[in-house]
């Protein structure tokens, strides 16, 4: 049906403007390559995790999680994409995977569809576990990393730092892509539907996630670039493991959870706490506040489109 390309294709930008803003913090900081260069690099991971292991989190939402008619899947996506722009004009990142997981049981709970509360339960006590599995994991990597690089010369740490950079920037690229693009395969009808969600993703990817990367460059905390590379690398592991789970998580809440814990164990420490626990607290109010809003939609309005 159009009305669900559309509210894809429009999703899947949207969420690239977002959170692929994450990424873009890490630009600055890499020295030495063309801006452009780091940004094929993002579009290089974002297609490969999609279209290598997106089908794990999409197929999973789609056959064990919830079976969804079409009016159930128009509304989940309008909510969905209703609250990811009303996030990115704020210039706030948001997790689709809490955005969408509420907005999906919304209207599968109004209908009577058929839901694996078992699977549920799974996916909210991953998103307690992951950021702190991040926090710690952030602080290893980093740890090892200074360790790695005690003995070596400034030019050498500099060069280390720039293939560190570029690495952790096309590895959180395409874990991105995974886990939280590969959720919208669940809504998917096939090969069009899939490049005009990947096509989507590189425009919103390119033109505005500038906005979103300054609300993590300069109000969460400063940090050094290992330090920042090893919050991105932390956070996109933990979503990788789930994803092989097929479990939707928040790259946004893992990396600003390593953020918190390597500016803790840094002095001096300049660190946002009021901006860190907002976006580390935020899954709570995102999950049930698109659960309700789905369903008052479905209740409402349930022929909307």
């Amino acid at each position: 049906m159009i009305y669900i390309l559309l509210l894809l294709t429009s999703t899947s930008f949207v969420f690239a403007a977002n959170n692929i803003g994450m990424i873009r913090s890490s630009f600055s900081t890499i020295a030495g390559k063309p801006y452009w260069i780091y940004m094929a690099l993002v579009i290089i991971g974002f297609i490969s995790g999609y279209l290598l292991e997106g089908y794990k989190v999409g197929s999973n939402i789609a056959i064990r999680l919830v079976s969804l008619n079409q009016d159930a899947a128009l509304i989940s996506l309008f909510v969905t994409l209703s609250v990811m722009v009303a996030f990115t004009i704020l210039r706030l990142p948001a997790s689709i995977s809490n955005v969408a997981l509420g907005a999906i049981l919304g209207p599968a709970i109004f209908f009577g569809l058929r839901i694996s509360y078992s699977d549920v339960y799974s996916i909210l006590l991953a998103w307690v576990i992951a950021p702190v599995t991040s926090a710690v994991l952030g602080v290893i990597i980093y740890n090892t990393y200074v360790l790695a690089i005690s003995k070596l010369s400034f030019l050498q740490v500099a060069r280390l730092n720039r293939m560190y950079g570029i690495g952790t920037v096309l590895f959180t690229s395409y874990s991105l892509s995974a886990n939280n693009l590969g959720l919208l395969i669940g809504f998917s009808s096939g090969v069009t539907s899939d490049f005009a969600i990947l096509f989507a993703a590189v425009l919103g990817s390119i033109l505005f996630s500038s906005f979103v990367a300054s609300t993590l460059g300069y109000r969460v905390a400063v940090l050094s670039p290992a330090a920042y590379y090893s919050a991105l690398l932390s956070g996109s592991l933990t979503l990788w493991f789930y994803t092989q789970f097929g479990i939707p998580a928040s790259l946004t809440q893992t990396v600003v959870a390593s953020i918190l814990s390597l500016s803790m164990i840094r002095k001096p420490s300049v660190v946002n706490s009021r901006i860190i626990f907002e976006i580390l607290g935020s899954w709570p109010f995102f999950f049930v506040f698109t659960l309700l809003l789905s369903y008052a939609i479905s209740f409402f309005f349930p022929r909307l489109f």
